[in-house]
């Protein structure tokens, strides 16, 4: 990939032509030296075992400064996310570190800290501002939408960090990381230029500005260049390479849970039956969703005003209103993204465990799958892998046959990340995470599922929603009376 402000050799060269004919028109050697004998000098230098032990000893000084500091600033960035007094806390620290001069920190840390492991303690603190800012705007910056999905679909807490946090902070933290290496070098140099500790570049820089050895200072200025760069590019490379692999989802266990439409009975818990007997539910539930009084106002706008109504449990509903009408807040309300001004929403599941026999149990927060207005999917995955992040349990197979069915068949397009998809295609795919993530029986709402379909594939998505839906309670918000006839549904809230 082509970056911008990337270094050309052509450009390279005509300084290196100015910085000769410099050399020559001043023809002082001991102010400055031609290109030519700086980089001979280097050559010496570069065979000797002195050089390497110097070279050795700081880059390992400051390598660990630089280290050191990434994985502070990173730990003290996700807790500042987390937690504003922490934040605040240390937001005077950040702010001294930036506007003290290196000198300053120098003198000061000489005072109390041996030479030997200065460049350490300075790198350290010059690199820690960077990087905390930047994972810190990175973590703020995450797409809140993304966050809701994983609310709603129950991420666990560490996929909701590796495959969500992790790609939005990481272009933040590179270009940190990309700053910071050159900033850790000049501030670790000027340590030990100061410090002067032994088997350090800086002690040697110390050296030839002594004696006036122009070559041999611009000689070493040409190694610290080209450090600093080896050590970026392998840093980054590192992170890189680590990066794709967090980003990449788990592989399948092979089972097909598409196929799985009865409730386990090993995760299900008791339930009191109609006779009073404790019985394990072994068959499916269904829940219904009852409102009562639901109110919801933003400012001083009333969205919602007193909704009362009862979406049956393992039928196919639907919420219907002009645009702008409140519908989308209903349906955040139900999903638990958002809460009531007044009035409650409550769950009630309904078990079939025998012939004649059930049991009725309020829940207080079912499953709940959902298609928002916005597709939510993530770019960089494919679409198999977006489905498989909610329910990792289904195989490769299971989903490739539930995209068919919606028309995502072509093999090319199941290989390539959901970027490259048109909106019609990322629509199926939001609409198959959903279908695919409910567990009989739960609740599916879906926020105008068909926009962006033609009318072919409109019929078939209907049809693959009919059938996987059977026996839950589906909410279907939309203004299309159409669309709710195709769909089948059997009650309908209007606001």
């Amino acid at each position: 990939m082509k970056r911008n402000g990337s270094i050309k050799l052509w450009a390279v060269a005509v300084w290196l032509i100015i910085w000769e004919i410099a050399a020559r028109l001043l023809n002082k050697e001991i102010f400055l030296v031609s290109p030519i004998k700086a980089i001979t000098r280097f050559g010496e230098l570069a065979i000797t075992s002195g050089f390497w032990l110097s070279v050795l000893g700081s880059f390992i000084r400051i390598a660990i400064g630089f280290l050191l500091a990434v994985l502070v600033g990173v730990i003290l960035a996700a807790l500042s996310a987390k937690h504003k007094r922490v934040r605040e806390l240390f937001a005077p620290i950040m702010l001294v570190i930036r506007a003290v001069p290196i000198a300053s920190f120098i003198i000061l840390a000489l005072i109390c800290f041996s030479s030997k492991h200065l460049s350490v303690l300075i790198s350290f603190m010059i690199v820690l501002p960077t990087i905390y800012e930047n994972v810190f705007t990175g973590i703020a910056e995450t797409d809140k939408s993304l966050l809701e999905m994983a609310q709603v679909f129950r991420l666990a807490p560490s996929k909701t960090r590796r495959y969500i946090y992790l790609p939005q902070v990481y272009p933040y933290f590179r270009s940190a990381c990309k700053t910071a290496v050159g900033m850790a070098w000049k501030a670790g140099v000027a340590a030990e230029v100061i410090g002067t500790p032994k088997g350090s570049i800086g002690a040697m820089l110390h050296q030839a500005k002594i004696y006036l050895e122009t070559a041999d200072l611009l000689a070493w200025t040409i190694g610290i260049v080209l450090l600093s760069l080896l050590m970026e590019k392998g840093f980054l490379w590192i992170v890189e390479r680590a990066g794709a692999s967090l980003k990449k989802l788990s592989s399948p266990n092979g089972n097909d849970a598409a196929s799985d439409t009865v409730l386990n009975a090993d995760s299900a818990s008791h339930v009191t039956s109609a006779n009073g007997s404790d019985v394990k539910m072994t068959v499916e539930a269904a829940t219904s969703i009852v409102l009562s009084g639901v109110t919801k106002s933003y400012d001083e706008q009333k969205v919602l005003d007193n909704i009362n109504f009862v979406f049956p449990a393992g039928k196919i509903n639907a919420i219907m209103a002009p645009s702008g009408e409140g519908k989308t807040t209903l349906l955040r309300i139900i999903a638990g993204l958002e809460t009531a001004d007044a009035g409650n929403i409550s769950f009630e599941k309904l078990f079939n465990i025998g012939e004649g026999e059930g049991a009725l149990i309020k829940e207080k927060a079912p499953k709940v799958a959902v298609t928002f207005q916005e597709d939510r999917l993530l770019d960089y995955m494919t679409a198999e892998e977006n489905i498989r992040l909610v329910n990792e349990s289904l195989s490769v197979d299971a989903v490739k046959t539930a995209m068919a069915a919606v028309g995502l068949d072509d093999e090319s397009d199941i290989k390539k990340p959901v970027s490259e998809y048109s909106g019609g295609m990322t629509r199926r795919v939001s609409l198959l995470r959903a279908l695919l993530a409910a567990d009989p029986g739960e609740v599916i709402l879906l926020d105008e599922p068909f926009k962006g379909l033609d009318d072919e594939t409109k019929t078939k998505t209907v049809e693959f929603i009919k059938e996987m839906t059977q026996g839950m309670t589906v909410i279907l918000i939309t203004h299309d009376k159409d669309e709710a006839d195709a769909l089948g549904v059997e009650n309908i809230l209007y606001l």
